[in-house]
């Protein structure tokens, strides 16, 4: 499984375990130039903490979830 299929993989089992945690561990790098584009918000997320919330407070009442699968992603990679 190449690098990109892995952290796919890595993300569907945050969304399906609801694990605000595993979910947040992507958001890596400098802290000031964080910007997490939510599309229910009218806001972007722009640290870890904002980010690790809305996945707490998204997936909280879910639990868990049978059936997770990646069907359309976007993927916005190196320098600004």
């Amino acid at each position: 499984m190449d690098e990109l299929s892995e952290l796919v993989e890595r993300f569907r089992e945050g969304v399906a375990a609801g694990d605000a945690d595993i979910l947040t561990t992507f958001w890596v790098g400098d802290e000031d130039n964080l910007v997490y584009a939510v599309w229910e918000w009218a806001r972007s997320l722009r640290t870890r903490d904002e980010i690790a919330q809305y996945y707490r407070e998204a997936l909280g009442p879910v639990g868990s979830v049978d059936t997770a699968k990646v069907t359309d992603l976007v993927v916005v990679a190196g320098e600004n």
